[in-house]
């Protein structure tokens, strides 16, 4: 049986970008494309039409299981406003650690979860007279940020 580097090796990319945190990104090419997302939800999640409607449920799972890690690790999730910009998040965090510290409950794991609303490229579906079709928009979604210490 190969070990998991070499499993690893031909499927997985790591990039560094800075020493002091990890970002994990999921490439998935099939989603590339308008054809390939709507290829997706007809035949993947059976679904008469390519209607983006239908990963409202991946989401909503998402978000459930984000409060609920959240609510049994004892973390409350932080929302970001928009004045928070240029490291705000990162300062929330280091405060959220300092505080850690200086109640002597400094150890490994999540010590933060942030949220915040920002716009990025995302499929929407478009209606027109008997059809639908997905389009890439620029939409405003909730990102989550998981700062932990290891």
């Amino acid at each position: 049986m190969q070990s998991l580097k070499v499993l690893q090796e031909d499927h997985i990319v790591y990039e560094l970008d800075s020493w002091d945190r990890v970002m994990l990104k999921i490439r998935a090419p099939r989603f590339f494309l308008g054809g390939g997302v709507a290829n997706f939800i007809r035949f993947q999640l059976n679904q008469k039409t390519p209607d983006t409607r239908a990963f409202l449920g991946f989401r909503n799972q998402l978000i459930e299981d984000m409060e609920i890690f959240a609510e049994e690790q004892g973390i409350e999730i932080y929302r970001f406003n928009k004045t928070e910009k240029n490291g705000g998040k990162e300062k929330c965090a280091q405060k959220a650690l300092e505080l850690l510290q200086e109640n002597d409950e400094f150890e490994e794991g999540v010590v933060f979860i942030g949220k915040a609303q920002e716009k990025t490229w995302a499929w929407r579906s478009h209606w027109g007279e008997g059809y639908c079709e997905v389009k890439r928009a620029n939409l405003m979604v909730n990102w989550y940020y998981v700062y932990f210490l290891d």
